[in-house]
């Protein structure tokens, strides 16, 4: 099996949309910095705004949350496990 036969290497609609998404993001982001053209919009980064978050809360929990958004449909919903696997081209 080479990795040209493997699906999810392909491009697919889900994969155009979580990259425009990305862009949509680093769009936004620049246009809200603090050399954005339109006076208003300085400083109102979504990033500005989770800062304070990222800062009042350990790393320990984010690590946690991130293991139980993993480990969530592997317990408690496998159907739903298994749909991810399929969606993105697993078995």
């Amino acid at each position: 099996m080479s990795f040209r036969d493997w699906t999810v290497w392909q491009l697919d609609w889900p994969t155009v949309w979580v990259y425009a998404m990305g862009l949509q993001f680093f769009a936004y982001e620049y246009l809200t910095s603090y050399v954005s053209p339109i006076e208003s919009w300085r400083g109102q980064m979504v990033t500005d705004h989770l800062r304070p978050l990222f800062g009042a809360a350990p790393l320990t929990l984010y690590v946690a949350f991130g293991v139980w958004l993993w480990l969530g449909p592997h317990l408690l919903a496998p159907a739903l496990e298994v749909w991810i696997q399929r969606a993105s081209g697993g078995g």
